[in-house]
């Protein structure tokens, strides 16, 4: 392996660590499973791992495999998500050279004619759900399975369904393993120029289970195991330098590929065993919500029962915002009516829920979820304790008759600390970088593609905004508009504003939470910043150049 455990390491996945104690401990208390021998061949047969790929490294080594056993992890749709990619790679790779024919733990042999009709366009999605009982038998989501097949059927890949019952039943769940291996080598018999792309539960993987069957029946076939995001590996995975650790080699014959962290994975699980107890579309969200609230707050060293957290008298785990679940738009109208929120005030929150399905009112302390994506709400989380920190004040925005720029850098200053603190929920939430932004500038067609409401000027002034303002702020050589392109920047309005200060502030929310993997940001030092009071005149700005030299200590003032 690359590098130990490090001290970067044990920083980057502390929080998830943390909030992954409670979400383990309420699935073991109702699923067995875990402490099963079956399972445990699992999680002690993949370690350790040999070193990092790049993603040609990962696509070189999959070229040569006859049978690819991809491991699924059933709650988890960007399991699923994988899946279908690969899918697609493979198929655009191969250039019809090697088909592509996909098996799949999701479907029972015994069902193969409905597959077979659904391919042929005989049936419609409905009638498939229907015909293979996937509600009765399998009882996840639909949509990412439903987004498998259809990019299967997109690339003309023959799909088999290779199971069989009982699927609860532990005892017999060797027997599936050996009438899984048994379909796969059929289906190889059938297809024997094709690559079978097989996805099932990642426990059937461990080399003595489904791959030990495989090899006695298809000895000549180079069979790959390819995983997906476990445990052990992901964390020693953190202590790469690199942070975009996308795959692992773990053996000659088994890869490892990181789509999602461990968090994402057991509270998607924990959501799914809620369903199964309650109603099936209304889980409880509020103790995901709030396990990220306590995670981070604790994460930074800021103490939930303490009556002297922000301006509250009372403890601030009291003050929890209450969580709503809804289907859609319209529940969540008559619900923000019946708590006689007025009409204007319902507008704005209700369009963010449609932008992002996931949305927290301060001023009603209200988490409304149309759609959940732990990104999103590891966001909303912070957003609680940042306005819980800063009291009501803050909350209303800037000081009444303040400046564009104070406006201005109030938002990209709340944007980075959400940035920061969603980062340290989950060290891989994606942000665009300078470099990135720099690239878009010398490709203008590909700027267009960041955003479908901007025309081709737009796109131009609003990257170069974001270009020039960052290197303005490391002492670049200033080129003579930019006082003009700032100015017209921070003066923008509506969705032209809206990118600008999301993108601005996540830059400096990324830098701040390196630097504090890096150990040159305090932790005392964050935890203070959640309790400025940046809604006052001039602060925000002021703070904003505070972070950015901070985070690189050779960076100057922009402005004077």
């Amino acid at each position: 392996m690359g590098s130990g455990f490090s001290i970067r390491a044990r920083r980057r996945t502390a929080a998830q660590q943390l909030a992954l104690l409670q979400v383990k401990r309420e699935i073991s208390a109702t699923d067995p499973h875990g402490r099963l021998k079956y399972v445990r061949d699992f999680t002690e047969a993949f370690r350790d791992y040999l070193r990092a790929l790049t993603d040609t490294e990962f696509k070189q080594q999959c070229s040569t495999a006859d049978i690819l056993l991809v491991g699924d992890y059933h709650a988890l749709a960007a399991s699923q998500d994988f899946a279908a990619s690969f899918i697609g790679q493979l198929a655009q790779n191969e250039r019809n050279e090697r088909p592509v024919v996909l098996a799949l733990e999701m479907a029972f042999s015994r069902d193969q004619y409905v597959l077979d009709e659904w391919l042929r366009g005989e049936i419609g999605e409905d009638e498939l759900r229907a015909g293979i009982r996937y509600d009765a038998e399998w009882g996840y989501d639909w949509e990412p399975f439903a987004r498998l097949l259809r990019q299967a059927r997109k690339h003309g890949c023959p799909v088999y369904g290779i199971d069989l019952k009982p699927r609860g039943n532990m005892r017999k769940i060797g027997a599936r393993d050996r009438h899984a291996a048994a379909q796969i080598a059929q289906i190889r018999r059938a297809h024997p120029e094709a690559r079978v792309l097989t996805l099932f539960g990642e426990a059937h993987l461990a080399p003595q289970h489904l791959p030990h069957w495989l090899r006695l029946l298809r000895p000549r076939d180079r069979v790959l195991t390819v995983l997906q995001n476990l445990d052990e590996l992901y964390w020693k995975a953190a202590g790469e330098l690199s942070d975009s650790v996308h795959g692992v080699q773990v053996s000659d014959d088994v890869l490892c590929v990181f789509n999602a962290t461990p968090l994402e994975k057991y509270e998607s699980y924990r959501i799914y065993i809620g369903k199964w107890r309650t109603q099936p579309n209304q889980p409880d969200l509020a103790p995901t919500f709030y396990n990220l609230v306590d995670t981070f707050m604790r994460s930074m060293g800021l103490e939930q029962y303490s009556p002297v957290t922000g301006s509250h008298s009372s403890a601030l785990i009291e003050d929890y915002p209450e969580v709503y679940l809804r289907p859609g738009a319209k529940d969540f109208e008559k619900l923000l009516a019946r708590k006689e929120i007025p009409a204007a005030e319902r507008r704005p929150v209700l369009e963010k829920l449609r932008q992002q399905g996931c949305v927290y009112s301060p001023r009603h302390n209200l988490l409304l979820i149309k759609r959940f994506q732990l990104a999103n709400a590891a966001e909303e989380a912070v957003r609680f304790v940042q306005y819980e920190c800063r009291g009501a004040a803050c909350s209303n925005g800037p000081w009444a008759g303040s400046s564009h720029q104070d406006q201005f850098y109030f938002d990209v200053i709340e944007r980075a600390f959400i940035t920061f603190g969603a980062r340290v929920l989950l060290p891989h939430y994606p942000v665009m970088r300078q470099h990135d932004f720099r690239a878009l500038s010398s490709q203008p067609r590909d700027a267009a593609k960041i955003h479908k409401a901007f025309g081709a000027r737009e796109h131009r002034e609003m990257i170069e905004f974001l270009v020039l303002h960052k290197e303005a702020e490391g002492h670049a050589r200033l080129r003579s508009e930019l006082p003009r392109v700032i100015a017209t920047g921070i003066a923008s309005s509506g969705n032209k504003r809206e990118f600008l200060v999301r993108h601005l502030g996540a830059m400096l929310g990324a830098e701040m939470h390196e630097a504090y993997l890096a150990g040159s940001m305090s932790k005392s030092f964050l935890r203070s910043l959640f309790f400025r009071k940046i809604h006052l005149p001039g602060v925000a700005k002021k703070t904003y150049f505070e972070l950015a030299r901070r985070v690189n200590p050779s960076q100057g003032k922009l402005f004077s």
